[in-house]
């Protein structure tokens, strides 16, 4: 049997599908997010 490794990530590359406006906003959503969770 073959082994399988899976590698999760993500893929920031800006204007790959959506505007970069659109990215830039759900980035910074994100990072305010993470900010928000440190921060307890």
């Amino acid at each position: 049997m073959a082994e399988i490794i899976v590698v999760p990530h993500t893929h920031w590359d800006r204007e790959w599908y959506l505007p970069f406006e659109r990215y830039r906003y759900r980035l910074v959503k994100l990072v305010d997010k993470l900010l928000e969770i440190l921060r307890r």
